[in-house]
């Protein structure tokens, strides 16, 4: 009887049940790797062949991806879907364990990593939930995310001279990339990561924004004389931005109307997390109430906008409020503890 009871404790255990689903869900997806095509995909492999003209669009993406995937078949899909999950893996590793050292050394984490690296890669296979299997703009922007992140804790956890120098050079030459690749994406990566290294870094802030800074005009000087001529990426966003605000934009598909529904989609993540967030670190701090009634409460409100969530037109963007709810959770503790939110 004790030993079924060890071997109870044992499945049960949070680290367990994370690992188990994690290998089912990674195996799901590779396993299905060669599974389906869809017009999206047939679009990203037309601009991935050599001879296509892509310069008249507001992304590099497939020029960039053209320059990186230089020696292998340009009309294979087998090969851009496996670099795909190669690349997704390998920065979901890098990025677990670099936040997993920052939250430990810096906010106190309580969890080990044996429940922790599981709990990131199930959250990096919600990726493969949308969109196709074929790397694209959306997943190689998730990639250049987790990386850039990566390199933030390395910065903002360690002291050493060269290492903070090191990654703040490679910081600003990646999020370049992440604005050519996604232009929208990109500038609020590149703001949020600097709000957030602005917060956290102990000194030398100025030092460090200008060696990122010099890092982005780098990788603007080696896509120019490796991926294609900046200077028609350039006059493609700004006569971009300028259709956006006149009636050159005729088509929802246009340039122009795309990047103004980007803006408005974003206005509307921003307008919905940040006062919620605020409101909600306030409940938490202020009102004194029961953990488990807190929780019921939460949960209610969830199941609420879920059912509602089509409500005023906003529909999933109501679905960034228990989100946010996490967001003011984690705020409202005095050091982060992972125990208080499962």
């Amino acid at each position: 009887m004790q030993k079924i009871k060890k071997i109870s404790e044992w499945v049960l255990n949070k680290g367990v049940l994370a690992w188990t689903a994690t290998l089912l869900v990674w195996f799901y997806i590779i396993t299905t790797l060669r599974n389906g095509i869809s017009c999206d995909e047939g679009y990203y492999l037309m601009g991935f062949l050599r001879e296509q003209n892509t310069e008249g669009m507001p992304t590099d993406f497939h020029a960039i991806i053209s320059a990186l995937c230089h020696f292998f078949p340009d009309d294979d899909i087998m090969v851009f879907r496996y670099l795909r999950i190669i690349f997704n893996i390998l920065s979901l590793i890098i990025f677990a364990r670099t936040s997993f050292v920052w939250l430990s050394k810096k906010k106190n984490l309580q969890i080990s990593p044996w429940a922790y690296y599981p709990m990131i890669a199930l959250t990096g296979a919600m990726s493969f939930t949308f969109a196709t299997p074929t790397i694209s703009y959306d997943s190689l922007e998730l990639i250049i995310a987790l990386l850039t992140a990566s390199l933030l804790f390395i910065l903002i956890s360690y002291d050493n001279f060269l290492i903070k120098h090191v990654s703040a050079f490679c910081i600003g030459f990646l999020l370049w990339f992440a604005c050519s690749n996604y232009p929208t994406a990109g500038v609020c990566l590149a703001a949020l990561f600097t709000l957030i290294f602005w917060i956290e870094a102990s000194e030398k802030k100025w030092r460090l924004l200008l060696i990122g800074a010099l890092g982005g005009v780098t990788a603007i000087i080696v896509s120019h004389f490796f991926i294609h001529d900046m200077r028609i990426w350039f006059i493609n966003m700004s006569e971009i931005f300028i259709s956006t605000f006149t009636e050159d934009s005729k088509s929802r598909h246009d340039a122009g109307n795309i990047v103004s529904s980007m803006l408005v989609s974003i206005s509307k993540v921003v307008a919905i997390l940040l006062p919620t967030t605020a409101i909600f670190t306030l409940y938490f701090k202020k009102v004194k109430i029961a953990e488990k009634i807190q929780w019921i409460i939460i949960i209610a409100a969830c199941f609420f906008l879920l059912v509602t969530r089509d409500v005023y037109k906003l529909r999933g963007t109501l679905l960034l409020i228990p989100i946010a709810i996490l967001f003011a959770k984690l705020l409202a503790q005095p050091s982060i503890s992972i125990k208080n939110f499962l």
